[in-house]
């Protein structure tokens, strides 16, 4: 309630109706509301269709690269399979390594368009499975001078689920060589310790500010998105490696180092 005086002192009353101010504040706040929830929905429907979009745009980026190295390499191969035998030879060493390439790209991919991971166990030896990931990086790191120190101590034989295994290994080992490559250096280890298999690597790169340690095991997350650093990827690996860790019981975390990043992947290991 107010009122006015006016100059010949004649008084004006105005009533407020409640109800009415009550309902018109309720229908007021409810527009609000009603607004509020549309602008966060459709902000998060336009997150996602960029995300689409800036996903879509990667996995086209890195199925190309590896099949135009393949095109030249075999071109080449050709070229020089009758007079060089040796030069055609190690050309197609390079389509084989691109070969594998593809194929974890493209598991990476098919890995993330589905929720649920399965664990298939089968009898293997930690040690191998590592080494034959290993053999596959060989030839591009030693081109990147890329020094590696390998400290196998897992050489029993378990029930595992080998295919995830060296697919959280092979997405490790290709952030060292995407991203740490400065570092000139890779350190792989494992160890078996109260029935867990735990497996170190660790590079003399850039390495991860505390900030993102987290951050980087989201899906399309990268510590730097400059155009100009010269690095591709979806942004899927270690999302994927740390989902595949969880299903099968596990655990993945990057640990604090003083020189480079360290990551850490434990798993639950039953010797045969």
């Amino acid at each position: 309630r107010f009122w006015l005086r006016a100059w010949n002192r004649e008084e004006v009353h105005t009533d407020t109706h409640w109800p009415t101010l009550l309902i018109a504040t309720l229908l007021a706040l409810t527009i609000a509301l009603v607004g509020w929830l549309l602008y966060g929905s459709q902000l998060r429907a336009w997150r996602e269709s960029m995300q689409r979009v800036s996903f879509a745009n990667r996995v086209s980026h890195e199925l190309g690269t590896p099949l135009t190295n393949m095109t030249l390499n075999l071109e080449l191969a050709a070229r020089s399979l009758r007079t060089n035998p040796e030069a055609a030879g190690k050309r197609l060493e390079k389509v084989h390594e691109e070969v594998g390439r593809l194929n974890r790209l493209v598991t990476n991919v098919l890995g993330y368009s589905h929720d649920a991971q399965q664990e298939h166990p089968t009898l293997c030896c930690p040690d191998q499975v590592i080494e034959d990931v290993l053999a596959q990086f060989r030839p591009a790191l030693d081109r990147r001078s890329i020094e590696i120190s390998w400290q196998p101590h897992a050489p029993a034989t378990g029930m595992l689920d080998r295919d995830a295994l060296s697919q959280i290994v092979w997405n490790l080992i290709s952030n060292v060589e995407k991203y740490a490559s400065s570092g000139k250096w890779l350190g792989l280890t494992t160890a078996l310790q109260n029935g867990q298999l735990i497996v170190e690597i660790q590079d003399h790169g850039p390495g991860v500010p505390s900030s993102h340690r987290q951050r980087i095991f989201q899906a399309f997350e990268r510590i730097h998105e400059s155009t100009c650093e010269g690095v591709s990827g979806t942004g899927l690996g270690l999302t994927i490696s740390r989902d595949l860790a969880t299903s099968m019981g596990g655990t993945l975390q990057i640990l604090s180092s003083d020189s480079g990043a360290k990551f850490r992947l434990t798993l639950p290991f039953k010797t045969a």
